[in-house]
């Protein structure tokens, strides 16, 4: 098994990260990006997740080389360029993410403000585990189905 995870500019949004892993895990991106939009809105680290990948995984044209420390500038001037080019043409899925993430965002810390009777079940510590379960099963249940095939 030859696969390699890079960072995809096929069907990309920001950084080409979750469509490079949808094509590593032989998933749809827009799960991995739902995915990381919940964990921007229930988590603390998505984030700083997300630049993490952005910057380790290698962008499609470089797949076959492997990351080095000194490549670190490298890395973020070429990050630096993308973030540029995102701002000059947004791609339109881009924006409708970022005003469900807004919405979200918004949801979570009216809830967390207020302490209603019919609301107590809610536990916010629990929320981002549980998607954590579902992510992980769905992405089990998908590889073995992708291997059965």
């Amino acid at each position: 098994m030859n696969k390699r995870l890079y960072r995809s500019r096929k069907n990309f949004m920001i950084g080409g990260v979750c469509a490079g892993l949808g094509e590593y895990l032989r998933i749809d991106p827009l799960i991995i990006r739902i995915f990381f939009t919940l964990w921007l809105v229930l988590g603390d680290f998505g984030g700083m997740a997300y630049l993490i990948l952005w910057v380790l995984m290698p962008p499609e044209q470089l797949q076959n080389e492997y990351f080095h420390l000194e490549d670190l500038g490298v890395r973020f001037r070429l990050i630096a360029r993308e973030i540029r080019d995102i701002f000059r043409n947004p791609n339109p899925q881009l924006v409708t993410f970022v005003g469900v993430w807004l919405i979200g965002m918004g949801v979570v810390h009216i809830v967390r403000e207020f302490t209603w009777p019919w609301f107590g079940w809610w536990n916010p510590a629990l929320v981002w585990p549980a998607v954590l379960v579902i992510a992980g099963i769905f992405i089990i249940f998908r590889t073995i189905n992708n291997q059965r095939s």
